[in-house]
């Protein structure tokens, strides 16, 4: 029974070989607009990676400038926080030899750990 089936249908399709052919032409027509909206999407979207990667590092970068001006504003202005000179100078007349990036960490934890010593000088 599916021998028949199969044989007709054989003889069907060499009937309309010619509207097959258009379809088959449609079909690879629809395959291929599906690619190149699939090959736009993926541009779209790298595109989209890109400029979202620009703007991350853009922020990074504006970041890093905040923190380069805030330890340079302290730099300047040594008295500020509530330490003395003497606590937060950088490490001239002291013995901590730290290097400056360092002593600005230093110096918060010099601010809420005080023993009663250096209590003193504030």
């Amino acid at each position: 029974m599916m021998m028949l089936m199969k044989k007709k249908k054989k003889k069907k399709m060499m009937r309309r070989r010619k509207r097959r052919r258009i379809r088959m032409m449609m079909m690879m027509m629809m395959m291929m607009m599906m690619m190149m909206m699939m090959m736009m999407m993926m541009m779209m979207m790298m595109m989209m990676m890109m400029v979202m990667m620009m703007m991350m590092v853009l922020l990074l970068l504006l970041l890093l400038l905040l923190m380069m001006m805030m330890i340079f504003s302290i730099r300047r202005r040594k008295c500020q926080f509530g330490f003395s000179k003497e606590l937060y100078s950088c490490a001239q007349n002291k013995h901590e030899h730290f290097p400056y990036y360092t002593h600005f960490l230093y110096s918060f934890y010099l601010t809420y750990n005080l023993n009663s010593q250096s209590k003193m000088y504030l």
